[in-house]
């Protein structure tokens, strides 16, 4: 803007002398010792004193981007020079004395200056100040000033206030607006934005009331927003003094206007928006400050010569809205333009959650990528026994001629057996800990992706959540075939005897498949010989395991026609009979030179079948196995394009006198929750568990089930918080077992100690029966293993909670 000479003159000529007095006393200085070398520097002058928060965003952009472009610190000279506060020609001669001192040794190639007191002052002293150095100048509605001698080149970011666009945006959100109160101060720098603001608001063409608040001091402007109509909005300009002539800073009066207004308030500046006001069309003050910093280096390298006049450089402006505020005020968000920019927008849950979920998706990886590793390790330990076992047939053939070496070569292979042994212990320790370590992450994710599929409503994102579960399922599967096929071989593996019936084993396995095969157009059935239908004893589990395994086969590599199950006796035995389980399929089938090597660990027909069909190869070895187990064996017979037979014997023991099995199928997923909810709503339940992530899915699944949840981080915390006196005990505690400081099978020794006869639940990663039996023998009542899957959860909690009084 212009400076009136006549006006400013004096006290900028006794600048123009303290600045001349200055390097004097500086040149003086220098000659009394040695000279330092003079060096080239940015200088970076700011009206304002420091704390006012548009000149500090942009000082600290800019400094960023030239310390960001390798421009040391302690090259950029920052002064504040408080212009606004102190205006008399005594402060600014002092001032400028300083400021001469700081630079009598350093050769500024660039002079940035912020607001326009900062440039008027420049151009007032003339060629007594820096002369012929580069202006750079911002937020400076007009670079135009009266320059005392040549005037110098200068490089504009232009500062002006955009009330066409700020307008604009307020009349999308609240096209019902009928009154405007224009917010503004009484000051010499302020009447062109009035002006600029009458001719916006003219040009509208609308029926539009205005009033302005320059003629209020600044408590009558306050009370006048608190009391605006509502269909009125206001139009806050830059408040640096009241008609009574008390100062202000304008980001405080925009964080007093956002308390006090009864309705949307529209700004120009971003620090105004972050104070709290609805929006405005905006260019950054960081951007500013950045472009800033990017001319200034430029100069400073001297790959930019600024011609000798005003260059602009024009920054976009932006709608900037503040998502919080045009919600409140009813404003209509959706007609707002795509490159808005949003404040304090909520997020939805998936942008929550999204980053727990894929890191433990990442760890799981890692993880698996281990256990593929110690099942390399294992297959080679299994090696080496065989090697062993060699070794021992060897010695004994040698033990009659060389009964030295016999016995020398006896106690090599003693020590090589305790070393076998001691690796077969740690791997078996080494395989319970990963087992832990494994699930303890898959819980967290099987319970936010079950979560996540609930709740996202975009189909899309739906489908992800619903993969990342079916692909932990999947994984959790593969985890349990390799601790199930190292327990078989270590002989460590019990099988249960229950009572059960053919037909609810063989159904339970067509429901698991039900869906891949509608998948794939198949016909899935099964046909049981009626003379089974009896009760039988043996363990239902694994027997369900082996057939799925088969089952779950034939569907995978079959594109189209049928699977089918039979079920018939093959003769009896001394406790009951021996059944033969048949899986036929209309799938690729097998070469015969493949079918020896089936029912190994790790081995499928041949490598294509991996890439093409997926799998480990450990469902048919399991399969053997389980069968060897209960006094059977495996077979299969197939034919290349036609189909494949796969088969397994078993021998069950009869239960004639036992009580009648039911042969009802499970109940449909969900009914276990709908019940949950209808008594268990309010109900107090204790979650002891270490893990955050873990912690946080637990509560998010009873919190569906409309439970009130308490969470604690150790054993110790759990003992503590239930043995304080006058304190209301939860309906139920949900226990984890490893856990630092005390761990879950401690906590409820020492809780049952004391007498405290609640219902405890082990909620696990260590998953085999005797881990279950060790919970149940610390006193805990119940058992549930990690991951945990939402529908048993409710369905423990539905047994084991309270019934509701009455």
């Amino acid at each position: 803007m212009s400076i009136p000479g006549a006006r400013r003159r004096p006290w900028f000529a006794s600048l123009a002398v303290a600045w001349a007095a200055a390097l004097v006393l500086g040149a003086a200085a220098a000659a009394a010792g040695a000279a330092p070398a003079r060096t080239r520097s940015v200088l970076l002058l700011v009206t304002s004193q420091y704390g006012l928060p548009v000149s500090d965003q942009f000082t600290a952009a800019f400094l960023e981007r030239l310390n960001g472009k390798g421009l040391s610190l302690s090259d950029i000279y920052v002064e504040y020079l408080d212009l606004g506060r102190n205006p008399g020609p005594a402060y600014q001669a002092a001032l400028m004395r300083q400021l001469g001192i700081k630079l009598a040794h350093t050769d500024p190639a660039v002079i940035v200056t912020v607001n326009p007191q900062a440039l008027s002052m420049v151009a007032a002293l003339g060629p007594d100040f820096l002369p012929g150095v580069p202006v750079v100048t911002a937020v400076t509605p007009n670079p135009r000033v009266a320059w005392q001698g040549p005037p110098r080149p200068v490089l504009d970011i232009p500062a002006t206030v955009d009330v066409d666009g700020t307008l604009s945006l307020a009349r999308k959100l609240f096209p019902a607006m009928r009154h405007i109160v224009v917010i503004s101060g009484e000051s010499d720098h302020e009447s062109p934005y009035l002006r600029r603001t009458a001719a916006a608001i003219d040009a509208l063409k609308a029926n539009l009331a205005v009033e302005y608040t320059s003629q209020l001091d600044y408590e009558h402007m306050l009370d006048h927003v608190a009391a605006m109509p509502p269909d009125t909005i206001a139009l806050l300009g830059p408040y640096f003094h009241d008609i009574s002539g008390r100062a202000f800073v304008p980001a405080e009066v925009a964080a007093a206007v956002a308390r006090r207004a009864n309705g949307p308030t529209f700004a120009f500046y971003d620090a105004h928006v972050h104070a709290g006001l609805t929006g405005g069309s905006i260019a950054s003050t960081l951007d500013q400050g950045r472009l800033a910093g990017d001319l200034a280096f430029r100069i400073y390298e001297r790959r930019l010569v600024p011609p000798p006049v005003i260059t602009e450089y024009a920054l976009p402006y932006r709608p900037t809205v503040n998502w919080t505020q045009a919600e409140r005020w009813g404003g209509r968000l959706a007609a707002l333009p795509a490159d808005t920019v949003f404040l304090e927008r909520p997020q939805t849950l998936w942008q929550e959650y999204k980053l727990q979920v894929v890191a433990a998706s990442s760890l799981i990886l890692l993880l698996t990528f281990g256990v593929a590793l110690l099942a390399y390790e294992n297959r080679r330990r299994k090696t080496t026994s065989e090697v062993l076992r060699r070794q021992s047939q060897a010695l004994a053939e040698y033990r009659d001629r060389l009964e030295e070496m016999v016995t020398a070569r006896t106690h090599a292979l003693a020590d090589a057996k305790e070393e076998a042994e001691l690796a077969n212990r740690a791997k078996s320790v080494f395989l319970t800990t990963m087992s832990h370590e494994i699930r303890t992450p898959l819980n967290a994710v099987v319970g936010f992706a079950s979560l996540l599929r609930k709740r996202i409503l975009d189909p899309g994102q739906r489908d992800w959540a619903t993969k990342i579960l079916a692909s932990s399922q999947h994984l959790l599967a593969i985890i349990n075939d390799i601790l199930d096929l190292s327990k078989i071989e270590s002989g460590k593996f019990e099988l249960l005897d229950e009572t059960f019936t053919i037909g609810i084993v063989v159904d339970a396995v067509l429901r698991l498949q039900e869906q891949p095969a509608r998948a794939k157009g198949l016909r899935l059935s099964a046909e049981i010989d009626p003379a089974l239908a009896g009760p039988w004893r043996g363990d239902p589990m694994r027997l369900r395991q082996a057939l799925l395994n088969l089952v779950a086969n034939a569907v995978k590599f079959t594109a189209a026609g049928s699977v089918r199950v039979h079920v018939r006796r093959l003769g009896d035995t001394e406790a009951g009979a021996r059944l033969r389980f048949e899986v036929e399929d209309t799938g690729i089938g097998i070469e015969p030179a493949t079918l020896a090597r089936l029912f190994q660990p790790f081995q499928q027909a041949d490598s294509s079948t991996t890439r093409e069909y997926g799998g480990t190869g450990l469902g048919l070895a399991i399969t053997r196995r389980l069968a060897q187990l209960m006094g059977g064996d495996t077979g299969v017979e197939s034919q290349p394009g036609v189909g494949s037979r796969f088969w397994f014997d078993v021998g069950l023991g009869s239960a004639v006198d036992a009580s009648p099995v039911s042969d009802e199928p499970p109940a449909p997923p969900g009914q276990a929750l709908r019940r949950l909810r209808q008594r268990a709503r309010g109900l107090h339940v204790l979650v002891v568990e270490d893990q955050l992530h873990n912690r946080e899915a637990a509560t998010l699944l009873l919190h569906e089930a409309g439970i009130v949840v308490e969470t604690v981080a150790d054993g110790a915390q759990a003992v503590e918080r239930l043995t304080r006196g006058g304190t209301v005990l939860p309906a139920l505690v949900l226990m984890d077992v490893r856990m630092p400081r005390m761990d879950g099978l401690a906590a409820t020794r020492a809780l049952r100690e004391r007498g405290l006869r609640l219902p405890i639940v082990a909620m696990t990663a260590n998953a085999y029966a005797e881990d279950r039996e060790s919970c149940l023998a610390a006193g805990m009542d119940d058992f549930i293993a990690k991951p945990v899957a939402p529908e048993a959860l409710y369905e423990l909690l539905e047994r084991r909670l309270p019934q509701p009084a009455g």
